[in-house]
């Protein structure tokens, strides 16, 4: 199940760089590309907001993720440690604010919880 869910975050990715292109099977070929571990960090990256979720499911994509984390011990080994004020949106600034004249063509940002099918509310 992690394998599809995870390859739910590659096909974003996947779509969001194929967007400008004309050819619908660009998509496809780009996750493809991605999945193969054919794609640089220059090119797609994904930026994770770590507080203590588990980051398994995102380490098909470790040569693609960057991970800025606030929970302390709960982070990653590779985790960018960031004071915990803010919500996501602080991690994400940082991210672009550090890395403005060096961002990928493609960047996808999202919180580090595993994603899932469906939303069933904040608290559940």
């Amino acid at each position: 199940m992690a394998r599809v869910i995870s390859g739910l975050v590659a096909a974003a990715v996947a779509v969001a760089a194929a967007a400008a292109e004309p050819d619908g099977g660009a998509a496809a070929a780009q996750l493809a590309r991605i999945l193969r571990g054919d794609v640089s960090k220059e090119e797609v990256e994904i930026v994770l907001a770590q507080y203590d979720e588990d980051l398994s499911w995102s380490d098909t994509y470790g040569k693609l993720r960057t991970v800025y984390c606030k929970g302390g011990s709960a982070c990653a080994p590779d985790a960018v440690r960031l004071e915990n004020v803010g919500r996501e949106g602080h991690s994400y600034l940082s991210h672009i604010v550090s890395n403005y004249d060096q961002l990928a063509k493609w960047t996808v940002f999202s919180q580090a919880g595993q994603p899932t099918i469906g939303y069933k509310g904040q608290n559940q």
